[in-house]
């Protein structure tokens, strides 16, 4: 199969940047919001070294985005789902809601036996902050996606006006405000115009897979995913060369995930290394269906390098363009952080958070 470029390519993932991190203690606060409950994690812990790798892959190095950060080093501000389906933006320090950046149908207004059915599932936006984009499950297959300026809020009424096309997951580019998106297609684009990059997939390529993410390869020369084949239940580590756009892709089947285990999400360290959560199946069929969830360091070749502890049940969130820390919402829906041997409670009540 060969990837075919349009007018010109960019790389899209988290690259590294440079400078020190104070640890500081976020001060507490409770949400007045009745959109979700959320409070402020009171204290920041350490993690074992395990969580960040050790194996250094050489990167480009960028100069971060102007873009509000704590004294910590945190973006000053996250985006999320709450548990009642309404993407909203959140204030990091206190984890309160700032504002509503919108909602679909909720699940079961328009049928009773819809589930999550056009409910929002998954919220993201570019490192500039000047676009945000929405996720809904689930039909079409592959869900849709909805861009938004921030003046503009997602409603039932404007739910066409503001979609964009059908895919699975957006990542921010860490330079600017271009996006790349998984799907039936793989697209890098900027908002209101033509891609820059459009690549069908096909079964092999990650058109069956439900767990997809794009990241950067090391010196942003490359669009990684991952892909899952429900036939040999197999996940691939699949990448573009951005480079040579009309080679074949890369595909590599990562041996260390067996065909019960399902990976979630992916990003990439300042380091270069790649990171996702891996979730295995309880054998018991009185049991939870997630027995263990533990996030996981590999190459961009493919080869596992460690592994670290994460709250079972846990949603990937995503890297902060500086490729240090790591947002995600826990399977109690709290939205969590982990970055540079230290971890923090942000705030409680939401499915999915990004930075």
């Amino acid at each position: 199969m060969k990837a075919k470029s349009g007018i010109s390519i960019i790389a899209v993932a988290i690259s590294a940047c440079g400078g020190t991190v104070v640890e500081t203690t976020p001060p507490v606060a409770s949400s007045t919001s009745s959109a979700a409950p959320v409070t402020a994690a009171p204290t920041v812990t350490t993690i074992p070294p395990a969580a960040t790798s050790t194996t250094v892959i050489a990167a480009d190095t960028v100069e971060p985005l102007e873009i509000p950060r704590l004294d910590t080093g945190l973006p000053a501000t996250f985006v999320a789902v709450t548990e009642d389906w309404e993407a909203v933006e959140v204030d990091t320090a206190t984890g309160d809601i700032l504002r509503s950046i919108g909602r679909t149908e909720r699940p079961g207004e328009a049928d009773d036996e819809a589930g999550v059915w056009a409910a929002v599932q998954q919220v993201w936006r570019s490192s500039d902050h000047l676009w945000y984009a929405v996720g809904e499950c689930c039909e079409p297959a592959a869900g849709m996606i909805h861009c938004l300026d921030p003046e503009t809020v997602l409603t039932p009424e404007n739910h066409y006006d503001t979609l964009f096309s059908a895919g699975w997951t957006v990542s921010p580019s860490p330079f600017d405000g271009r996006l790349a998106k998984i799907g039936y297609h793989a697209e890098v684009f900027t908002v209101g115009e033509e891609p820059e990059v459009m690549l069908w997939l096909d079964e092999a390529y990650g058109a069956s897979s439900m767990m997809t993410a794009a990241a950067r390869g090391p010196g942003g020369t490359s669009i990684s995913w991952l892909s899952w084949d429900w036939k040999t239940t197999s996940t691939s580590l699949i990448r573009l060369d951005l480079d040579e756009p009309d080679a074949d892709l890369t595909s590599v089947v990562l041996d260390w995930v067996t065909g019960d285990q399902r990976l979630d999400g992916m990003g990439t360290q300042a380091s270069g290394n790649l990171v996702a959560f891996m979730n295995t199946p309880d054998d018991d069929p009185e049991a939870p269906a997630v027995a263990l969830t533990e996030g996981v360091v590999f190459s961009p070749d493919g080869e596992l390098i460690a592994t670290f502890p994460v709250e079972t049940g846990s949603c990937w969130g995503g890297y902060d363009p500086s490729g240090l820390f790591l947002i995600y919402a826990d399977g109690d829906n709290n939205v969590r952080w982990q970055g540079l041997g230290q971890t923090g409670l942000l705030a409680e009540g939401f499915v999915h958070a990004s930075w």
